[in-house]
């Protein structure tokens, strides 16, 4: 009798293991709420874009885009600090307006940004709407020496 009430514990056991490895959640679970700004390594490729800063350059691993949900992963591969600035605008790479040496952000639609950080990788998550976006550095005189790049959202 103890070896069969033994086969159900086993069978119970396995049953809620495998239930558990499916992916799907548990009857009565909250649902896991995104943190801003934090991912994890499940973003599809076509929902990131890797977006990297040197000296002169802003190098978007790809020009174009779907719209929704996106996971920008900034990074820092040069030896001065830089930020990322995300712009909606129809103007190109070089002819945003500048004041004090910087992309004169009062006349910019201003989506999103990674504060300046001297290296590394940053991620942060965001939601673009289809449209003609510019992704800039705009720090003191950056922009102007070439810090720009375009991004198509379709």
């Amino acid at each position: 009798m103890k070896w069969k009430q033994g086969i159900v514990v086993v069978t119970v056991g396995l049953g809620a293991m495998l239930a558990a490895c499916t992916g799907e959640p548990t009857r009565g679970a909250e649902p896991v709420t995104p943190v801003a700004g934090v991912t994890t390594d499940a973003t599809p490729a076509d929902r990131r874009l890797a977006v990297s800063l040197t000296e002169w350059t802003v190098a978007p691993s790809r020009q174009s885009i779907p719209a929704g949900a996106l996971t920008i992963a900034a990074t820092n591969l040069g030896q001065t600090a830089h930020d990322l600035v995300i712009v909606r605008s129809d103007a190109g790479p070089k002819d945003l307006p500048i004041v004090d040496g910087r992309g004169d952000e009062t006349k910019m639609k201003v989506i999103g940004r990674f504060q300046e950080f001297k290296s590394g990788e940053k991620e942060k998550q965001f939601a673009l709407d289809s449209g003609r976006y510019l992704l800039i550095c705009n720090l003191p005189a950056h922009y102007q020496q070439g810090m720009a790049a375009l991004l198509v959202v379709e």
